[in-house]
């Protein structure tokens, strides 16, 4: 539905993984420790710095012109 909904009324379409393979591939103290707990750890990023993640994401100038939507949010109760 996202990806439909982007298109029709043209905001972007953000997807949590894609937010986080972004974040990482960059070269930053927050992505540094992104990395250490997803790879080295074996863990997966926490509610917290996920939801920092998308902050940060939707702070850039598509979002903040054309609106977005979010998909594969949130994945846990909490």
């Amino acid at each position: 539905m996202c990806k439909t909904l982007s298109q029709k009324i043209g905001v972007v379409h953000l997807q949590v993984q894609d937010i986080i393979e972004d974040f990482i591939s960059r070269d930053s103290s927050f992505a540094a420790r992104l990395i250490e707990t997803m790879k080295f750890k074996g863990r997966e990023i926490d509610d917290l710095n996920l939801i920092q993640l998308i902050g940060k994401r939707i702070e850039r100038r598509d979002c903040r012109e054309n609106g977005w939507v979010l998909e594969d949010f949130p994945k846990t109760r909490a």
